[in-house]
């Protein structure tokens, strides 16, 4: 039923575009009361909210139910105190804390058992699903989730719909695409700076060897650099020319006079609207926009370029509720 909603989204048959929002990292609440949970439910229905009073025809998706494993560039960090230890790797994986850095296997199961009870919690708040999302990184946790519909022999990823695949994994040869190549589900794949025509043509191949609509969306984290988007798009129409493009925050950050990397809503708007006009330049459709987003009283994300964030990010710096609705009514 996603496939084709988004199906319906390229062919403008229903939804206007999809936006995917919500947080870069998920906590998990390994033993706390169910109250966690319901905090996580209300972000999201206001989020849903903010997504929908921007945009009513919007498809809206949530970063939630299994986004909390977090790819890292470095295996080991040095703490305050001078010690090396395993860097954090989300709540799937291990603790902030850095004593508790050792992985964890029942923290998949907290996070399986977490992932259920909000989209149980969902669909009993407002009898309807919402899309849920998440890259795939932990692949011991996602191969659990692998089902074969015994009706109609199709294999099916049931830990999300939307499972995506970032872009230290997005080799086509690797493990994570060979995972979801395997399944019917809809795929997303993040498209850097590295990518080229030929990483774009075998990522299809393996992704959608049959072209179909709502298949396949890439997630475009390139930022404002026009030659290196049109020779991305180009590829696209010439390998994969049913494939959904989509803008990604991931390429959005500056360093401001201080020599701050910081995340600026002025760039998010301008960096999305490139990206949309270029593709219609190309001939290919923009479906919207993948944001990393908080419902809490905080400033990660700055509004221009000269400010400094008030709060450090999660993980990720996130656009706030005020600077969500901004973004969506903007773009």
């Amino acid at each position: 039923a996603f496939r084709d909603d988004l199906s319906h989204v390229t062919l403008t048959l229903g939804h206007s575009r999809f936006d995917l929002v919500g947080s870069c990292h998920e906590e998990v609440y390994l033993f706390e009361s169910g109250s966690n949970i319901k905090t996580l439910i209300g972000s999201i229905l206001t989020e849903r909210g903010t997504v929908h009073e921007a945009n009513q025809s919007t498809l809206h998706g949530q970063r939630t139910a299994g986004q909390s494993v977090k790819p890292r560039s470095s295996q080991y960090e040095t703490t305050a105190d001078g010690e090396l230890v395993l860097s954090f790797f989300g709540d799937g994986v291990n603790s902030t804390d850095p004593a508790e850095r050792l992985p964890d296997p029942s923290r998949m199961v907290a996070m399986a058992l977490q992932s259920r009870d909000i989209t149980e919690s969902i669909r009993d708040s407002i009898e309807h699903h919402i899309p849920v999302a998440h890259e795939i990184l932990l692949l011991a946790y996602e191969q659990a989730f692998a089902r074969v519909d015994e009706r109609t022999d199709k294999r099916y990823l049931l830990s999300a719909d939307l499972p995506w695949i970032g872009v230290r994994t997005n080799d086509p040869d690797g493990p994570h695409v060979a995972l979801l190549s395997s399944v019917e589900n809809a795929v997303g794949v993040k498209i850097g700076a590295s990518s080229d025509s030929t990483h774009i043509k075998r990522l299809a191949q393996k992704l959608n060897p049959r072209g179909e609509h709502g298949k396949l969306i890439f997630m475009l984290r390139i930022g404002d650099d026009v030659n290196k988007i049109l020779e991305i798009l180009k590829a696209v129409k010439e390998h994969a020319p049913n494939a959904l493009l989509m803008f990604d925050i991931h390429g959005v950050t500056r360093s401001n006079q201080d020599g701050i990397k910081v995340r600026c809503v002025e760039d998010v708007i301008s960096q999305a609207q490139l990206l949309s006009k270029l593709c219609h330049v190309v001939g290919l459709t923009f479906i919207g926009h993948h944001l990393e987003t908080t419902t809490k009283d905080r400033y990660e994300c700055v509004d221009t370029a000269n400010e400094l964030p008030l709060h450090p990010g999660d993980v990720d710096p996130r656009l706030n509720t005020r600077q969500l609705q901004y973004v969506l009514t903007e773009v």
